[in-house]
C-alpha cells in the first residue's frame, strides 16, 4: 500500500466511525428518555398505591379508635350509674 492509499482508507474510515457514532446518538436517546419515563410512570404509580392504602388504613385505624372511645365511655357511664 502507498502511504496515500493508506492514508484515504484512514480517512474513511474515520469518517464511517463518525456516521455511525451520530446516527446511534437519536436511538440513544430515545432509550434514556423511554427508561427514564419507565421510571417517572412507576414511582407514581407506587405514590399512587402507597398513598391510598395509607388512607385507607388511616380511616381504619380512627374508625378502631372511635370504637374504642365509644366502648371506654360507655363503660365509663355504666361504672357511674
Amino acid at each position: 500500500m502507498t502511504p496515500f492509499s493508506l492514508r484515504s482508507l484512514i480517512l474513511r474510515v474515520s469518517q464511517q466511525q463518525q456516521n455511525v457514532q451520530r446516527t446511534n446518538l437519536l436511538p440513544q436517546c430515545v432509550l434514556y428518555f423511554s427508561v427514564l419515563l419507565f421510571y417517572l410512570l412507576v414511582t407514581a404509580a407506587l405514590v399512587f398505591v402507597f398513598f391510598f392504602s395509607w388512607q385507607h388504613f388511616y380511616s381504619s385505624l380512627s374508625d378502631w379508635l372511635n370504637a374504642v372511645k365509644l366502648a371506654s365511655a360507655d363503660k365509663h357511664a355504666q361504672k357511674t350509674h
